[in-house]
């Protein structure tokens, strides 16, 4: 049996509070915790429109590769 898994879009789709129970089972720290999810929940995108970027907005799930 063979399987071929995309993972090209997993890093897009990760749910910040997923990620926070998955740390704190694998008993991270608290401070790290802390710091991690100020990094990624303090992350905004823009977007470019015909060369020129939008204004930022706020992500509300995946990571910054």
């Amino acid at each position: 049996m063979l399987f071929k898994v995309d993972f090209e879009k997993a890093y897009d789709s990760v749910d910040w509070g997923y990620l926070d129970t998955v740390m704190e089972r694998m008993s991270f720290p608290t401070l790290w915790r802390k710091w991690i999810k100020e990094c990624v929940g303090t992350a905004t995108a823009s977007v470019l429109v015909n060369g020129s970027p939008t204004d930022e907005f706020p992500l509300e799930r995946g990571l910054r590769q």
